[in-house]
């Protein structure tokens, strides 16, 4: 994409296979990154969600050298770059990380919820059931990158939230600069008069949407158990109505 004479190329699990000449046989590949990502969900105690102290690289470098980028702007990472990888990137290239999730702080999840051990070490993990030394040693790994880098990185943050999770780490300690930049620009919602139309029409129309609608990140169990069964907003005539997309996972 070349728009106003900046060139950006994007780099995804989408269309890695086009540049990547570093495996022989990417089918195999692909397998065995799903097999990973299925023996950590099954090693992750269950309030935790997904807990991945392992992360497969699929970058060939030699693609990155001959580019040569001038910024490189990193999102969610697992199964993609390896720990290596992200070293070896902000090294050599101005890096920029938008944090999407906790697991860039953590040594494998990708939220902490109330668990602070990210902070520090992420010894005796509570989020696996085995591997609690892999899990600490990944920790050590990123620590010792954003340690040895300062200031060779910049992180944006969706939320203010995860911006103050990161600052507990060596990861936001470190960053050269840190910017809030939301999901939702709030110009776009200024100019949807919604809860005016919505109230006029006596009804709410409210649409959940989550990869995993089962996850206990997503909080689907709190939206539900705050909505009245009666279908209408308590202390008032005003009905809603509740759309959920998504696929609903059995994690027991």
């Amino acid at each position: 994409m070349n728009l106003a004479g900046i060139e950006s190329i994007l780099y995804s699990r989408e269309n890695w296979k086009t540049f990547n000449a570093k495996f022989f046989n990417n089918r195999v590949l692909t397998i065995f990154t799903k097999i990973v990502t299925l023996l950590s969900q099954k090693n992750t105690v269950k309030r935790f969600t997904l807990t991945t102290p392992l992360s497969l690289g699929v970058l060939d470098r030699r693609v990155v050298m001959k580019l040569q980028p001038e910024v490189v702007h990193i999102h969610n990472w697992y199964n993609f770059l390896s720990h290596d990888d992200i070293d070896w990137l902000v090294r050599n290239y101005p890096t920029v990380f938008t944090l999407h999730d906790q697991r860039l702080m953590s040594g494998g999840c990708h939220y902490s919820f109330d668990c602070s051990k990210f902070a520090n070490s992420c010894t005796s993990c509570p989020a696996v059931h085995l591997g609690k030394r892999v899990v600490s040693s990944s920790k050590g790994k990123l620590n010792r990158t954003f340690t040895e880098l300062k200031n060779k990185y910049a992180l944006i943050g969706p939320s203010n939230w995860i911006l103050m999770e990161a600052l507990k780490t060596p990861l936001g300690r470190n960053a050269k600069e840190i910017r809030h930049i939301p999901n939702v620009m709030e110009s776009a919602l200024a100019k949807l008069d919604v809860k005016t139309r919505q109230i006029n029409n006596h009804q709410i129309k409210l649409l959940f949407i989550a990869a995993d609608c089962s996850a206990y990140s997503k909080g689907l169990d709190i939206l539900l158990e705050a909505l009245p069964e009666n279908g209408k907003i308590k202390n008032s005539e005003v009905a809603y109505e509740l759309n959920i997309v998504g696929d609903y996972r059995d994690w027991e």
